[in-house]
């Protein structure tokens, strides 16, 4: 089964999330609820991925340790730029293959997905996070803010002839995120000869 996952969509679970964080605080499910164990969300809404900032995640890239770096963003706006090492994955994509293309790297390794700003990374973190630690990875992260966090934090950026400032936000009503609104663009560069 294919899940496909629409701005209405990405949208309703935002909605339900920010629901969830509402109903559910300091680590106590509501009353209706008081026989099951108590959900516990992290500071973004997330129950079992966990949120890393732009520098933190600058940080653990060089540093040395197995991560696996996930852009979850549509193909037009990773060919525009992405964060060094990434590799993409189609927002629609199921868990079984995300499961399936990291069986043999998740153990000890650090999992983080991104995407413009959080909606589309965090729900497939969210939907995987549990296989992928059953799977031994150490920690199942969601850049904070996504790529407009990255970039804003001037952290580098490439595309396919290397490093870049240009950055996809999604649509022309995510440039005024962007700190600095002149490095928007909507189509990859064309290749040099």
């Amino acid at each position: 089964m294919r899940l496909f996952m629409t701005r209405a969509f990405c949208t309703a679970i935002a909605a339900a999330t920010a629901a969830i964080a509402l109903s559910i605080t300091a680590g106590t499910a509501p009353a209706q609820q008081a026989s099951q164990p108590a959900l516990t969300m992290n500071s973004v809404g997330l129950l079992d991925a966990e949120p890393i900032d732009p520098q933190e995640l600058n940080n653990l890239l060089r540093s040395g340790r197995d991560v696996l770096l996930f852009d979850t963003r549509q193909k037009n706006e990773f060919e525009v730029s992405r964060i060094p090492g990434a590799v993409r994955l189609d927002p629609a994509v199921h868990t079984d293959v995300i499961v399936g293309r990291v069986r043999r790297r998740a153990k000890g390794a650090v999992i983080v997905f991104y995407c413009t700003s959080m909606a589309r990374s965090a729900t497939i973190a969210e939907w995987a996070s549990v296989d992928l630690k059953a799977l031994g990875a150490d920690a199942v992260y969601v850049l904070v803010k996504g790529i407009i966090g990255w970039t804003n934090a001037d952290l580098p950026l490439i595309d396919s002839g290397g490093a870049t400032k240009f950055v996809h936000p999604f649509d022309k009503s995510m440039t005024v995120h962007l700190k600095h609104a002149m490095l928007v663009r909507f189509e990859p560069m064309p290749p040099k000869r």
